[in-house]
């Protein structure tokens, strides 16, 4: 499972949004928000959002065991 949230984190602390980062990657926008979406990255989308975070450990991102669920999925618990 993927971890979003933490990806997100790091998008932003490189100081990367959506748009930039899906360029730096080759990607399209909407492309790119969609892998965000659904958490769902082929072997080389990673490998390159590897390189361009300078992330060391992937694990931690890209097959995390334990995810925080999203604001949306509380919410929808709530009701």
């Amino acid at each position: 499972m993927v971890n979003v949230n933490k990806l997100r984190g790091l998008l932003v602390e490189n100081g990367y949004n959506q748009r930039t980062a899906a360029k730096a990657l080759d990607m399209d926008e909407h492309t790119f928000g969609k892998r965000l979406r659904t958490g769902v990255f082929s072997t080389t989308e990673i490998e390159n959002i590897c390189n361009l975070l300078s992330i060391k450990n992937p694990t931690e991102i890209f097959f995390a065991k334990e995810v925080a669920p999203n604001a949306t999925q509380q919410e929808r618990e709530r009701s």
